[in-house]
């Protein structure tokens, strides 16, 4: 039986990928800076994530978009 190929990856899977530790992929992933999804206990980075991040996308925590995408600014006009 032929298995389709994964779109998604185990943390420690991401971690060899980019070249970090395990615990500094798992830390990524409570900062945000690793969006992943949870299937019951195990947590899943969709590939696609893998390659904007190979690609040099960054990611932020306050909503886990890649800050290429984001043309919002934090800062309100003061007067």
């Amino acid at each position: 039986m032929e298995y389709p190929e994964c779109e998604t990856y185990s943390v420690e899977q991401v971690a060899c990928v980019l070249g970090v530790s395990r615990s500094l992929a798992y830390t990524m992933t409570e900062t945000g800076e690793l969006p992943y999804i949870r299937l019951r206990t195990c947590k899943r980075i969709a590939k696609t994530v893998v390659k904007e991040i190979l690609q040099g996308k960054i990611f932020r925590k306050e909503d886990n978009n890649c800050s290429e995408n984001n043309t919002d600014t934090d800062e309100e006009d003061s007067e």
